[in-house]
């Protein structure tokens, strides 16, 4: 199965939110870069970034900014991942649907949707699953699959043949950024964070991500806020 890619463009995403059934109070708009003058543009507060980058088979994307043994990690994960809405990805192309729905879901109670939203139906509907559950689930959801290929349609750029950018989100929860990409088989723990600070805390890994990466050029960062 798969999705037509969607465009890291903010007019295409906040359609593409806007028809998912969130009030035009959160929407998204791009990060220039990663420095606190280019943050202090951002709208805030933050609820969500929204990452974008090739997926090579070369790419150094597993790392953290915490300081932990791997014990410590897998101990801190356990005490605090109870409660973080996490999907897999088992359709082609889907990230940006999926980080769209990782933005939405780990945010519920700060957006405001409309009655009829198929964003919250979704979520309401999905809480309690596994992430292939869930997955199984947005596999038979042809309301947000139409609405995925109605927005990808409406991008300035043509569509390749071959796309090789991915889409990951980070969210706050629990004192933690995590990163939520739904090719791993579970959410990352990445650096600390609160939810005034998203934005730095998302920033700081994106540098890093820069540094470790100095031939990626085509990346790109957006922000999930509300007015």
């Amino acid at each position: 199965m798969n999705f037509k890619p969607l465009e890291s463009n903010p007019e295409v995403i906040n359609q593409f939110l806007a028809c998912l059934g969130l009030e035009p109070s959160v929407n998204v708009s791009d990060i220039f870069g990663f420095t606190a003058e280019h943050l202090n543009f951002v709208t805030q507060p933050v609820l969500a970034v929204i990452f974008l980058y090739p997926c090579k088979n070369d790419i150094n994307e597993d790392f953290t900014l915490l300081n932990e043994t791997e014990e410590e990690t897998e101990l801190k994960d356990k005490e605090t991942i109870e409660g973080l809405y996490f999907i897999k990805q088992t359709i082609k192309n889907a990230c940006g649907a999926i980080a769209l729905i990782h933005s939405v879901a780990n945010n519920f109670n700060n957006i405001n949707f409309s009655p009829d939203s198929i964003a919250k139906k979704f979520v309401e509907l999905t809480r309690n699953l596994s992430p292939s559950e869930k997955a199984k689930f947005l596999e038979s959801d042809e309301s947000i699959k139409n609405i995925n290929e109605n927005c990808a349609a409406i991008g300035t750029t043509p569509i390749p043949d071959i796309v090789d950018i991915h889409f990951v989100s980070f969210v706050e929860h629990n004192g933690y950024l995590w990163k939520l990409d739904g090719r791993k088989d579970r959410p990352q723990r990445v650096n600390i964070a609160t939810k005034e600070t998203v934005l730095e805390s998302s920033a700081k890994y994106c540098e890093k991500f820069c540094e470790k990466n100095p031939n990626i050029l085509s990346f790109a960062a957006l922000s999930f806020s509300k007015n």
